[in-house]
């Protein structure tokens, strides 16, 4: 049997999505598919937005389980979300596909049409990137095969609808209409789709997983040593911006420290230009007890998790949050927003507290209760990592995925 699987990223990509996506294409291909990937040469996420950032120079790669072929991704000469947000308000529902990286879209359906192999099943995601769900579109109906597609959508703040429309505007619902199973991070996609009129029978709620091999063993004193931290140590892990929690995060990190707290904030993740000017207006002072990091290899990455006290991640642009799944492996507990999937994720007062987005001083309240009293926090830790190991390692997010997507097909594959 054939797959197809269709995104916008894939590794050596490090975004989360390209991760989702990798995973899904190996336990299909360890379950007997030959798989092929339609991706972008996107190395860098954010050469999407910004054609000076990292692309990659092999096309076609055959890595012995996968063939993956990487479609050259054209930006518009303008930063391509900067012109995309100032024209989608004025622009015709019509015209949704093209300002989404429509000449990718116009190569990767010329391929489809053009294309001789046939597909037993197709599997495309994520939103916003539409072209990447119409290409999954034209390759299922001309195969008549079954189409799986990805939502993993930003849902935002309650009752505020930017992240809604950006997600689900112009002809999104249309598409997403067209498939035999839509996979969900979280019951707040569910929920929002419904509302939109998807049928409740094609919606699973699945979410992500991990490994603990890619979690555990860092070695937190090294990390403490190398960066000189002697308190506590408040992790935040993500794209470092304010839709993503990092300013809160740091005000409410430089409020306990003014009251004479020893705690350093540590920030592993890609650095945006917002970021980065909310740290030039801090003084010296401010910036010692912030060490901003930017992204990091798996090894500084598993000793800052190992080292973290807290995971501070009070983010309204999150589908799910694996930083989250990454610190309760570790026992260490999390705090986050009341927005996107979120609250779907950490149990408040159980494993972790939910903060109304922006709210750096309750923020801080929480994160000295925690600081302030180790062996409720550890357990808080424990109980996070007790529920990892129960629902989202990978083996029992892949055997989510085969149960709710292999009765689509007309003979199960061997598992």
């Amino acid at each position: 049997m054939r797959a197809l699987l269709v995104c916008p990223l894939f590794p050596p990509n490090r975004s989360g999505s390209a991760h989702h996506m990798n995973r899904i294409a190996e336990a299909l291909s360890a379950d007997g598919f030959t798989v092929t990937v339609w991706t972008t040469d996107a190395v860098d996420t954010h050469y999407m937005v910004d054609r000076s950032k990292r692309r990659a120079i092999t096309k076609v790669e055959d890595t012995g389980t996968l063939r993956i072929v990487r479609f050259p991704l054209h930006t518009w000469p303008l930063k391509h979300m900067e012109f995309y947000k100032r024209i989608r308000d004025i622009r015709p529902p019509w015209t949704w596909w093209l300002y989404r990286d429509p000449a990718t879209h116009t190569s990767m359906v010329n391929s489809a049409l053009s294309g001789i192999h046939r597909y037993d099943l197709v599997i495309t995601g994520i939103l916003p990137h539409t072209p990447f769900l119409a290409t999954g579109v034209v390759v299922a109906r001309k195969w008549r095969c079954p189409l799986v597609m990805f939502g993993l959508m930003h849902t935002g703040e309650p009752k505020r609808a930017e992240y809604r429309q950006e997600f689900l505007g112009h002809g999104v619902p249309l598409l997403l209409g067209r498939a035999d199973k839509i996979i969900c991070n979280t019951e707040a996609e569910v929920q929002i789709l419904e509302q939109r009129g998807i049928r409740s029978e094609t919606l699973a709620s699945i979410g992500p997983g991990v490994d603990e091999w890619d979690c555990l063993g860092g070695n937190a004193e090294r990390f403490r040593k190398q960066h000189g931290i002697t308190g506590s140590v408040v992790l935040h892990m993500g794209t470092q911006t304010h839709e993503k929690g990092s300013h809160h995060t740091a005000e409410a990190i430089l409020h306990l420290r003014r009251r004479g707290m020893n705690v350093a904030g540590v920030f592993l993740g890609y650095v945006r230009e917002d970021f980065e000017l909310y740290l030039a207006a801090k003084g010296p002072n401010d910036l010692e007890g912030l060490h901003v990091l930017g992204e990091v290899g798996d090894e500084i990455k598993r000793d800052a998790l190992a080292a973290a006290d807290i995971l501070s991640m009070p983010s309204r642009a999150d589908s799910f949050g694996i930083a989250f799944l990454e610190a309760w492996l570790n026992r260490t507990p999390c705090i986050g927003a009341f927005a996107g999937g979120i609250p779907y994720v950490i149990d408040d007062g159980v494993d972790g507290f939910l903060v109304p987005f922006g709210d750096s001083f309750g923020l801080s309240g929480y994160m000295e209760k925690l600081i302030s009293n180790p062996e409720f926090a550890r357990d808080m830790g424990e109980r996070g990592r007790e529920k990892v190991r129960e629902r989202f390692l990978w083996n029992h997010v892949l055997n989510r995925f085969r149960d709710e997507v292999y009765p689509l097909l007309p003979r199960c594959p061997g598992r």
